[in-house]
């Protein structure tokens, strides 16, 4: 949802934003494209209807998932690659997200699959990278190409043999270009990592 949050930013205020650096995420209409069909977006009214008639069980089946059964699935699945993120980086993330309030989580992504930003992308004029991951199955290649072909002059990195947490598993190579990225389109001298 990131990708999102930053586009809509820069829509409403323009003026405040000197470039763009969206990773791993796409331009609207999540729930449509994730793992490039449309089957949560079928799928999620009944989560939430579900929720809502029982909460109590909703929250005790979101909290209850152990890390290291989740860990195991989504590297199982390709949702993550094993060789480049520990476990236990996945098991911080995850405690997080168990967290949340499974309600207010199903809502968010609601709006965020009907959220849109495809038709500003072209009036965007500040300088823009587009950074996806070669596997990332939440947000399919082709939508990061579609957002870099529509916004003028934006450059486009490709982070091979990643996944979509690719800024966990790669993040030298991240940081690395994200500061080539500020230093020759902004003209900053900046130092990460």
């Amino acid at each position: 949802m990131g990708v999102q949050v930053a586009l809509e930013y820069y829509r409403q205020n323009r003026d405040d934003v000197s470039a763009l650096i969206l990773m791993c995420g796409t331009f609207g209409r999540i729930t449509t494209t994730f793992h490039g069909t449309d089957l949560l977006d079928q799928m999620l009214p009944s989560l939430i209807r579900g929720t809502r008639m029982f909460p109590a069980v909703a929250r005790a089946i979101w909290g209850r998932v152990p890390a290291a059964l989740a860990f195991r699935v989504a590297c199982a699945g390709r949702e993550l690659d094993r060789e480049r993120i520990q476990e236990e980086d996945f098991q911080r993330y995850w405690e997080h997200a168990a967290l949340m309030d499974p309600d207010l989580f199903l809502r968010m992504l609601q709006y965020a699959g009907v959220h849109d930003a495809w038709g500003f992308l072209d009036e965007i004029d500040v300088p823009t990278l587009i950074i996806a991951a070669e596997r990332d199955t939440f947000t399919p290649m082709e939508l990061a190409n579609d957002m870099a072909s529509a916004i003028p002059d934006a450059e486009m990195e490709v982070i091979e043999e990643a996944s979509h947490a690719a800024p966990v598993e790669q993040p030298d190579r991240i940081a690395e270009r994200v500061e080539e990225f500020l230093t020759s389109r902004l003209r900053v001298n900046v130092a990460l990592g």
